[in-house]
């Protein structure tokens, strides 16, 4: 596919150096960069969370006398919940 970026200056001239050097274009480390860049954002889904209940309906013993935070924190560890990523 064909695309117009615009690219600082600075970053553009330092950037052909090597693929000039290497006597290439730039589709090469710009594809190559775009890829790392999905290739990082891309995360694999999150395992599919069993709430802990025993099966007729109420919670496993564990959460039984618990209070919601730690209801809370087995369905979402801290971690998740503050990662805006």
């Amino acid at each position: 596919m064909d695309t117009t970026i615009d690219i600082a200056d600075q970053v553009f001239d330092r950037s052909r150096e090597a693929p000039r050097r290497d006597g290439k274009t730039m589709r090469a480390p710009v594809d190559g960069r775009c890829r790392l860049a999905v290739q990082a954002r891309t995360t694999e889904p999150a395992p599919e969370f069993q709430f802990p209940v025993d099966g007729l309906g109420g919670m496993t013993e564990e959460f039984q006398d618990s209070d919601w935070s730690k209801i809370r924190d087995a369905i979402s560890p801290e971690t998740e919940r503050h990662n805006p990523c």
